[in-house]
């Protein structure tokens, strides 16, 4: 495993991606009753994404309280996932067909979100035969483990991970690894509370405050959304070559000079779970070239910004209604040493309401050698409970369509999509039907996908039960704790009688399904 390489490529791709998105984000402290051009621009920009994220949640209101369910209380979590072959001909025998109708698979997931604890359970059945007895259990100190060829639960405590697995290779463990379970069922593994509300201030509000309030304007102007006319308020706004270039050079200086963003990163990707199998030792010798690279390459970064090249700026306006965008023209052109090599634009026109959401965007991109364009749209309605969507993907080269109906009847959801796929010259569809209950202590969900290839129907089933629970049940029986063995006694538990067991379990699960 290597850290530099993973974490260590800051590119001005990088740069120029995370300014765009703090522009776009949360800036909403900043906007006043009477709101300047800039002010309303993000307002509007807000505003939207809450309107469709309130929307989403008035289309699926059991779905969200459940969420709130399963973060708040012990629920056991139930996946069975099986598969069907019907109308098939040739390209598949009576026997394989036969197996594969045959196959199914249970994956049990109780969580305890308080306690931080889990148990997994994972069952399957092939010719009328059982796999069960694949257990484990996880905390945030220890996980422990049972298969079907053994009686007991194999534990290993987190800062014990290190000591056992250098038994097996000393070439790669030190000891003192750890498996990274303390971020086990966390929120948010990475950043905490703080650490976000510091990122906020320091990065987001102080992107925003670099934008210029000159580069905005604001106009009124009538036009036409879906048929519906309306006076709009349309708001520009325009950054200069050299203004993109004072935004990302702020940025880049800021984080390069950032001691608490450093000291963040550290803790944060100690923290993590695969980042934290390193030693101590190396840990510090990995993280100290990450700094390094990361400083190096920021460094790299801001020389590079002078050579970039944005010929006409960057153009980026809005038509608002009540608040919320409804139409978009964006346009920019990229390239180096006063060379354009490649422009984009992203135009179209967006109604959403609280009964339909409609959309058609368009985005092109063009270089010297090609030039690329999707559109993409959408029609969303949702009326007494009943839905008809409509999605499209396409260019010039292929589509992709999604068609959907949905009706709620309280606790009661049934859906049928369907998703088709075209090159211009094949077309592939995948039909998804299904249906759901939630309750005030429990959820069913059926699902069912099916797809005709080369004249034969190939589907899979998956249900989704969950429930509330009182309790979660610890292991119980005999416990083998593999992280406090030696060298030798490790060897003998598993070289000896781990391998014993499984080779005679093996054998037998062999033939009562025939494989053998």
């Amino acid at each position: 495993m290597t850290t530099k390489k993973a974490l260590s490529k800051f590119s001005i791709a990088t740069i120029v991606f995370a300014a765009i998105l703090v522009i776009g984000g949360g800036a909403s402290a900043f906007f006043l009753m009477n709101k300047s051009p800039k002010q309303a621009y993000f307002h509007a920009e807000i505003n939207t994404a809450k309107s469709m994220a309130n929307l989403l949640e008035e289309r699926y209101p059991n779905e969200f309280k459940w969420r709130d369910v399963v973060e708040n209380s012990i629920t056991e979590n139930t996946y069975d996932v099986s598969a069907e072959v019907s109308n098939y001909n040739y390209t598949i025998d009576d026997q394989i067909a036969s197996l594969i109708n045959s196959a199914s698979a249970t994956l049990q997931i109780t969580t305890d979100p308080n306690k931080r604890h889990a148990k997994i359970d994972l069952s399957s059945s092939l010719a009328n035969s059982t796999l069960d007895g694949i257990q484990a259990y996880i905390t945030p100190e220890k996980i422990h483990f049972t298969m079907p060829f053994i009686e007991e639960w194999v534990q290993v405590k987190d800062d014990e991970f290190g000591r056992f697995m250098f038994y097996f290779s000393h070439d790669d463990f030190e000891g003192d690894e750890k498996l990274g379970l303390s971020n086990f069922m966390k929120d948010n593994p990475f950043f905490s509370e703080a650490d976000q509300q510091y990122l906020q201030k320091e990065y987001v509000n102080y992107a925003y405050e670099l934008l210029p309030e000159k580069a905005f304007t604001s106009t009124k102007e009538n036009i036409d959304i879906y048929e519906k006319q309306m006076k709009a308020t349309k708001i520009s706004m325009t950054l200069t070559d050299q203004e993109i270039k004072n935004l990302f050079t702020s940025l880049a200086d800021k984080a390069l000079n950032d001691k608490k963003l450093h000291e963040m990163l550290e803790v944060n990707l100690r923290e993590n779970t695969l980042l934290s199998q390193y030693s101590t030792e190396d840990w510090d010798m990995e993280f100290d070239d990450f700094k390094a690279d990361f400083k190096e390459e920021l460094n790299e970064s801001i020389k590079r910004i002078d050579d970039l090249y944005f010929e006409d700026g960057f153009h980026s306006t809005i038509w608002t209604y009540a608040n919320s965008v409804v139409k978009r023209d964006i346009r920019a052109s990229l390239g180096n040493n006063g060379t354009t090599e490649a422009t984009l634009s992203f135009t179209g026109e967006q109604l959403i309401d609280k009964t339909n959401q409609q959309w058609d965007y368009r985005i092109e991109v063009a270089d010297e050698y090609d030039d690329y364009g999707m559109d993409f749209s959408g029609n969303l309605t949702w009326q007494d409970n009943q839905a008809t969507d409509y999605l499209t993907f396409t260019n010039d080269d292929f589509s992709i369509t999604y068609e959907g109906d949905e009706q709620l009847e309280k606790n009661e959801r049934e859906f049928s999509r369907l998703v088709r796929f075209s090159d211009g010259y094949d077309e592939f569809g995948l039909n998804w039907d299904g249906d759901a209950i939630h309750e005030r202590d429990s959820k069913r969900v059926n699902h069912s996908f099916f797809v005709e290839v080369e004249g034969d129907t190939v589907g899979i089933n998956f249900t989704d039960q969950s429930k509330i629970i009182k309790n979660l049940e610890e292991p119980e029986g005999e416990i083998v704790q593999i992280g406090e063995m030696s060298e030798e006694e490790l060897g003998d538990y598993f070289f000896y009688e781990l391998y014993d067991k499984f080779h005679a379990w093996l054998g037998s699960f062999m033939f009562e399904t025939g494989l053998y």
